[in-house]
C-alpha cells in the first residue's frame, strides 16, 4: 500500500479504508452501534450584522442508536438552549419515514408530541449521520448502494462559495434573553470597528479577542495530499471524497458540495480525529463538519457500543403519523445546506399553502408543514406587496402561484425583508424572478446584492437560475422611512434600532392600522396569551420586560403610529396594541 493513488485501483483503496474501521468481515458485519455524544452546533446566518458572524445555538446531549440491518436510526437527545433552558426530543427514521418526538423547534412552532418528518427531512438527517459517520458511506458501498472511484488530478478541487473570516466572525456564544445581548468571541478588528457604537452598547454583554478561534477549528481539516490517498463515492447525488491515510487507513475527511438557499452551490467537508477502538471496531471521537468554511457542527464520542441489544419498541412510534415517502422530495433533501438543515423542522421541500384574512386585502399566508414564519399579502390598486419571505424558496413559488390565482392581474410590486437572518430572507430570490423591488434596510443592501447576484447552481437550480432578471433593491436609510403609496392600502416602512440585528425594519399598512414586524416580541406575546400566561415560562421572575418588546414600543411611540392590530412573523394570531402594553405595564414599565 505503498504506492501512489494514481497506481493503486478502488477496490485496494476500499479494503485499505476497511482496514482502518478494523477490517471488511468487521464493517461486513456489523449490526448496530450506539454512540453517545456531546454535539455542539452553529449556525450562519444568526449574527449581529448582514452576512457577518455565527452563532452557537445549542449543546447536546444525545445517544444516537444506528439499526445498520434494519435500516433505521435513533436519536434521543436533550438540549441545552442560550438561556438555560432545556429541550428534549427523539429522532426516529425507519427506512424512509420520521419522526420527531418531544419538543422538537425553540420557538413553539410545532404544536404536538410527536411529529412527522417529511421526506426531505428524512433524507437529509440521514445525509448528516453519514457525513459524520463515513463507516456507514463504506457499508453502502459493501452492499451495492454506493460506488467507489479513484479521484482524477483535480476532481475533487474545493468550488462554491467559500466564507471569509470576516464573514464568519465573531460567534454568539451565549444570548441572554431577556436584554437579548450577546457574549461573543472574534477578532479585534470587529470590536474596533464597533466599540463604542450605540448598536454595540444594546448588543453586546461581552466580548472576548480570540484571533486564533478560527485557526484552531480549520486546522483540523488540513489534510497532506503526500499522506492520504483519495476514494470519491457516488450514487447519493454530490460525489463525496473520502481522504485515506496512506499508512493507517484512517479516514481524516471527506468533502463534498451541496446547495444553499442564500449562498447557492457551497462545499462541506467534515474532518475526523482522536481515533479509538471500540469493541475491534477503530473510529474517530472527535468529528467536525463546516459548510463553506463555516463552523457547522462539533462532535465529541464519549463512548461506543459495538452490536448493542435493543428492544423493538424501542423504534416504535404510530405509523398513522407518518408522511408517503416522496422520492423527489427525499432527493432534495439530500441536496440542501447544513445551514438551511439547523431548521430542519421547517422543511425544504414543496409545501401546500395556506391563508387567513386580516382584514380587506390583506392575508397571512403559510406553508404546510409549517415553517414558523408567516407571510404577508397586501393588495393594492395596481400590485401587490409581499411582506416577509421565510426560508424556503419553494415556498415563495407556491405563495407567488397563489397570488397568482387569487390576484390574476396584479403584478407583485415590492417584496419587504424585516432582516437578514436566514429563516426571514432565504426564500426572497423568487420574488426577484417574478420582477418585484427588494425593501431592505440599508445595512442589508451589499447582503441582498450578493444574494440576488451569486454564479447559477449547478446542483439545483432555483426560480432566479431559471428566469435571470435584474435586482432592484431599494435602501431604507437608518433615519428615514419608505412609502409604497396607493389610495387603498399604502404601507410605510420604519427602521428600528434593536439588539438583533443592525438591519431591522417593520411594516405598517397605515389606514388599516396594521403593522408587521419580525422577532420583536409580537409572536411570543400571541403565545403566552393563547397559553393564560403573563410571561413567558422559564424565565426570571423578573418585572422586567423582554427587549424586543420594548424597542417596539418605543418604536411606535416614536412615530406616533395608529396601530390597534400587531401580527408577529412567527405566529398566525395578531395581537392588539392594548395587549402588548398590558404585557409592558404589568412589569411596571
Amino acid at each position: 500500500m505503498s504506492r501512489n493513488s494514481s497506481q493503486l485501483e478502488a477496490a485496494e483503496l476500499l479494503e485499505l479504508a476497511l482496514k482502518g474501521l478494523g477490517g471488511r468481515d468487521l464493517i461486513a458485519g456489523l449490526n448496530s452501534t450506539t454512540i453517545e455524544t456531546e454535539r455542539k452546533s452553529f449556525i450562519k446566518g444568526q449574527g449581529l450584522e448582514p452576512g457577518s458572524g455565527i452563532m452557537s445555538v445549542q449543546a447536546i446531549k444525545s445517544k444516537i442508536t444506528h439499526d445498520i440491518a434494519g435500516n433505521r436510526w435513533r436519536s434521543d437527545v436533550v438540549i441545552d438552549i442560550i438561556g438555560g433552558e432545556q429541550m428534549f426530543r427523539s429522532e426516529l427514521v425507519d427506512g424512509d419515514v420520521g419522526y420527531t418526538v418531544g419538543t422538537a423547534d425553540p420557538i413553539g412552532a410545532l404544536p404536538e408530541d410527536v411529529n412527522a418528518m417529511g421526506s426531505d427531512i428524512v433524507s437529509s438527517t440521514i445525509k448528516t449521520e453519514q457525513l459524520l459517520n463515513p463507516h456507514l458511506l463504506l457499508i453502502d458501498v459493501i452492499g451495492g448502494r454506493l460506488t467507489a472511484s479513484l479521484v482524477d488530478e483535480g476532481q475533487d478541487k474545493v468550488t462554491g462559495r467559500q466564507f471569509t473570516e470576516d464573514e464568519i466572525l465573531p460567534v454568539t456564544m451565549a444570548r441572554e434573553r431577556q436584554s437579548g445581548r450577546r457574549t461573543l468571541i472574534g477578532n479585534a478588528a470587529w470590536l474596533e470597528r464597533l466599540q463604542g457604537s450605540a448598536f454595540f452598547d444594546v448588543s453586546v454583554q461581552n466580548y472576548e479577542i480570540d484571533e486564533a478561534w478560527l485557526d484552531r477549528w480549520n486546522s483540523s481539516g488540513e489534510v497532506d495530499p503526500t499522506t492520504h490517498h483519495r476514494l470519491q463515492l457516488e450514487g447519493n447525488e454530490s460525489p463525496i471524497t473520502l481522504y485515506i491515510h496512506r499508512e493507517t487507513g484512517q479516514i481524516s475527511k471527506l468533502q463534498t458540495m451541496q446547495w444553499d438557499v442564500i449562498y447557492g452551490d457551497i462545499p462541506v467537508w467534515a474532518t475526523f480525529q482522536d481515533h479509538r477502538t471500540f469493541g475491534d471496531i477503530v473510529l474517530p471521537t472527535l468529528a467536525r463538519l463546516s459548510f463553506g468554511g463555516a463552523p457547522r457542527i462539533e462532535e465529541k464520542r464519549t463512548s461506543v457500543v459495538v452490536n448493542p441489544s435493543f428492544d423493538e419498541t424501542y423504534f416504535g412510534v404510530s405509523s398513522e403519523k407518518a408522511h408517503d415517502a416522496d422520492l423527489e422530495v427525499a432527493t432534495r433533501g439530500r441536496l440542501v445546506s447544513q445551514s438551511m438543515l439547523a431548521f430542519g423542522f421547517a422543511g425544504a421541500g414543496r409545501p401546500e399553502i395556506g391563508s387567513v384574512q386580516i382584514d380587506d386585502g390583506v392575508h397571512l399566508v403559510y406553508a404546510v408543514p409549517i415553517d414558523a414564519v408567516y407571510t404577508m399579502v397586501v393588495e393594492q390598486e395596481d400590485g401587490i406587496v409581499v411582506i416577509e419571505p421565510g426560508m424556503n424558496d419553494l415556498k415563495s413559488e407556491e405563495i407567488i402561484k397563489w397570488i397568482n390565482q387569487r390576484f390574476p392581474y396584479k403584478p407583485i410590486t415590492h417584496l419587504f425583508i424585516s432582516h437578514f437572518h436566514n429563516d426571514h430572507s432565504g426564500g426572497l430570490r423568487p420574488y426577484v424572478a417574478a420582477g418585484a423591488a427588494l425593501v431592505v434596510h440599508e445595512e442589508g443592501t451589499d447582503f441582498y446584492r450578493a444574494q440576488v447576484g451569486r454564479p447559477k447552481s449547478k446542483i439545483l437550480a432555483d426560480a432566479l437560475d431559471r428566469n435571470p432578471t435584474d435586482a432592484k433593491i431599494i435602501s431604507v436609510p437608518a433615519d428615514e422611512t419608505y412609502r409604497i403609496e396607493d389610495t387603498v392600502r399604502p404601507i410605510v416602512v420604519y427602521p428600528v434600532e434593536t439588539a438583533h440585528t443592525s438591519d431591522m425594519i417593520f411594516a405598517v399598512i397605515e389606514k388599516q392600522g396594521i403593522l408587521y414586524a419580525a422577532d420583536l416580541y409580537i409572536s411570543a406575546v400571541a403565545r403566552m396569551l393563547r397559553a393564560g400566561l403573563d410571561r413567558p415560562p422559564g424565565t426570571p421572575d423578573t418585572r422586567v420586560p423582554f427587549h424586543a418588546a420594548v424597542t417596539l414600543a418605543d418604536a411606535i411611540k416614536t412615530h406616533n403610529l395608529d396601530v390597534p392590530v400587531l401580527v408577529g412573523s412567527h405566529d398566525i394570531d395578531p395581537v392588539t396594541y392594548s395587549e402588548l402594553m398590558a404585557y409592558l405595564e404589568a412589569r411596571d414599565y
